[in-house]
C-alpha cells in the first residue's frame, strides 16, 4: 500500500515499497502531470488511453482496498499488455518522463556511504534503478490518470 499524505491540493509524498519499513526512507514529492505533460508522455506508451485506463483503475481498485496487486489483477494487466522486454524499455522511458515532469523534490536521499545527498528528478531518472524509476513514474501517471477517471464520473 502506497504512503500517500496530501500536502496540498497539487503535491502528495510517495515512499518506493521496499522502503515503507525503514526508519527513514527516501520520499517523493510527487504531482499530477499537467495536460500537455500527460499528452507528451502518452506519446512514448504503446498503450491506447482506454488501456492505460483500464490498468489503472486495476491499480486504484487495488490500492482503494488497501491491499497489494493480486495474482488475479496481475494476470488482468498482463492480458492487456505482456510483459515483454520491449514494453518493459518502453514503460520504463515513460515513467523516467513523468518523474522529470511529476517529481516536485525527493527528500531523504542518501549516498553510497549513507549520508544525505540533494538529488533531482533528472538525476534520479539518469542514475537511479529501472524499477524505482517505474514504481515512482507509474505512481504519477496513476494519481494523473484519476483525475481524468474521476471528472467521467
Amino acid at each position: 500500500m502506497a504512503i500517500r499524505v496530501a500536502v496540498n491540493n497539487v503535491t502528495s509524498e510517495y515512499v518506493l515499497q521496499r522502503e515503507r519499513e525503514e526508519q527513514k526512507p527516501t520520499v517523493f514529492m510527487v504531482r499530477r502531470l499537467r495536460w500537455e505533460e500527460k499528452s507528451h508522455v502518452r506519446e512514448l506508451s504503446t498503450l491506447t488511453l482506454e488501456q492505460a485506463l483500464k490498468i489503472s483503475s486495476i491499480h486504484s481498485a487495488a490500492q482503494a482496498e488497501g491491499r497489494d496487486l493480486t495474482q488475479d489483477d496481475a494476470q488482468q494487466i498482463a492480458a492487456i499488455q505482456p510483459p515483454t522486454e520491449g514494453y518493459l524499455r518502453n514503460l520504463t522511458q515513460q515513467c523516467a518522463q513523468a518523474v522529470v515532469y511529476g517529481c516536485v523534490d525527493i527528500c531523504g536521499a542518501l549516498d553510497e556511504d549513507g549520508e544525505p545527498v540533494a538529488i533531482t528528478a533528472k538525476q534520479f531518472v539518469e542514475m537511479g534503478d529501472a524499477e524505482d524509476i517505474r514504481e515512482v513514474g507509474s505512481e504519477i501517471i496513476r494519481i494523473s490518470e484519476l483525475s481524468i477517471e474521476k471528472k467521467k464520473l
